[in-house]
């Protein structure tokens, strides 16, 4: 009744506008490599009743847009590889791009190749929510230097406290690790007690660390 896998290679529909929505089958599984080169839309709407196990390369070459927000309607839990997703191409085709609505959880990532090149090309994003406590992996987050602190905040909950266990790694801009004024340091957060994660504070609270200070805490070296 239903096709096992959708993709979308050539979408190119004036009359839809910058929009481009789409509910894909609900036995599909698979979304790497969904939208193709020549995807001319800015803002990307997928919805789903399936829970994916793959999003490796799936917004990859919808380049041709020049993309701005992208709205995942599903529970990424499943997804044992997000390889490549927002690459779009490398180059500066994700210029523009500010945003993800949705949840990216990496509950099931098992490797670091699962996230590997994640985020190519996205150094303007700007919102992304990640589910806490879901990284155990180590990522290359140099490539979004322009995250919000919000953004920021909520990929510190999702790294996985690895006390007794190997250290993992979280690579970031440069400028983040900038003694006293990198965002790093320069930005103070404390453990809420009722949900155990990390708040935005002021310096001068009670239990107020740096952010830096805050990863290090989990077991996780900032490269």
């Amino acid at each position: 009744k239903y096709s096992n896998k959708m993709v979308f290679t050539d979408v190119s529909a004036p009359e839809l506008g910058d929009t481009f929505e789409v509910t894909l089958p609900p036995n599909q599984t698979d979304f790497s490599s969904v939208f193709g080169r020549n995807s001319y839309f800015k803002h990307f709407i997928v919805h789903s009743e399936a829970q994916p196990t793959s999003m490796a390369t799936m917004f990859s070459a919808a380049n041709m847009g020049n993309p701005y927000t992208i709205t995942l309607d599903f529970d990424t839990s499943k997804v044992t590889t997000y390889y490549g997703c927002f690459s779009f191409g490398i180059g500066s085709w994700g210029g523009n791009f500010t945003t993800i609505n949705g949840v990216l959880d990496f509950t099931s990532v098992t490797t670091e190749k699962g996230v590997g090149s994640m985020f190519t090309a996205t150094t303007n994003l700007k919102d992304v929510t990640f589910a806490p406590n879901t990284l155990g992996v180590s990522l290359n987050a140099s490539t979004i230097p322009n995250i919000n602190n919000t953004s920021l905040l909520s990929l510190i909950n999702c790294l996985k406290d690895c006390t007794g266990e190997d250290a993992l790694t979280l690579t970031v801009k440069d400028t983040w690790k900038t003694a006293d004024t990198g965002r790093l340091y320069a930005n103070y957060v404390k453990l809420d007690a009722d949900t155990g994660l990390y708040v935005l504070c002021e310096q001068t609270d009670e239990g107020a660390m740096t952010m830096a200070d805050a990863i290090t805490a989990k077991n996780w070296t900032i490269a």
